[in-house]
């Protein structure tokens, strides 16, 4: 099982302490990826996984419905419509382990000839390789070569082994205007740069241009994208709850407030030092 680095200081997690008042709430979302890994599986039918289920799994002493909400309300499960309950983020943190139990169910490697079998009589004959150990071995590769595109690494944790830059590519410039009303929409939210411009109230070009420069040079710094999202939500949610206490307002104000205090936190990231030759 994968744990990235920034597992006990990501947004998530600590909103998980808040919401059940319990510091040692991360242990209780290890023991449930620990039953995921242990059954090789991280959906389950709804019979499988309820919240008195939950409750001896992560072994919280906190009230059955008052886990399972809280599990809910955080983002650490997913009740999908057709009645299944699927423990979030284990898949993107463990495609590679994943792909591993697929593998595994089709038969896994072929088995390599020893020493003390017999080679083929006919030495000008190439026996053929059957088809559905080539197929088992080919998807393999074909994931294992994914995983290291993507920056996959087991022994490394993040959210993710396979994370990419979820700023790249995309057009802020086109985004419907969202109303943050409280804590559950934000964490609805998958882009803390869409998430900075819907608490703000700043959807410019200048919003978020500066946010994405700065996301460049987090990344650059050696930062994960995960590591750099968990990081923005927790500046916004900062601001957010400012507003709520009522020191600031949504708009104008929050805006020039929140990007001051991300223009001293860019300022603080290093760049990756050059070694000498």
């Amino acid at each position: 099982m994968i744990v990235e680095t920034d597992f006990l200081d990501h947004w998530k997690t600590q909103m998980l302490i808040g919401v059940l008042d319990d510091p040692a709430s991360p242990c209780y979302l290890l023991r449930l990826w620990a039953h995921c890994q242990q059954r090789k599986e991280y959906q389950f039918d709804s019979a499988k996984l309820t919240p008195a289920i939950l409750k001896a799994i992560t072994r919280c002493p906190a009230d059955k419905q008052v886990l399972w909400n809280a599990f809910v309300e955080v983002g650490f499960l997913d009740l999908h419509e057709d009645g299944t309950v699927e423990a979030h983020g284990f898949y993107d943190s463990n495609s590679q382990l994943i792909a591993k139990w697929i593998n595994g169910q089709k038969g896994g490697r072929p088995k390599k000839k020893t020493a003390t079998e017999k080679p083929n009589q006919n030495l000008n004959v190439t026996e053929p390789e059957p088809i559905e150990e080539r197929e088992r071995e080919e998807e393999k590769e074909k994931v294992e070569k994914q995983d290291e595109g993507e920056g996959g690494n087991e022994s490394s944790f993040s959210p993710s082994s396979c994370e990419k830059s979820f700023w790249k590519g995309k057009s802020y410039a086109d985004l419907p205007r969202r109303t943050i009303e409280d804590y559950g929409d934000l964490h609805a939210m998958d882009d803390p740069i869409e998430a900075a411009m819907a608490v703000t109230g700043d959807y410019s070009m200048g919003m978020y241009g500066f946010l994405v420069k700065g996301c460049d040079k987090c990344l650059n710094a050696g930062m994960t994208p995960g590591g750099i999202s968990g990081w923005l939500f927790q500046e916004v949610e900062k601001v957010f709850g400012e507003i709520k206490a009522g020191e600031r307002e949504r708009g104008k104000p929050a805006a020039s407030g929140f990007t001051a205090r991300m223009q001293e936190n860019f300022a603080t990231i290093d760049q990756p030092k050059t070694k000498a030759a």
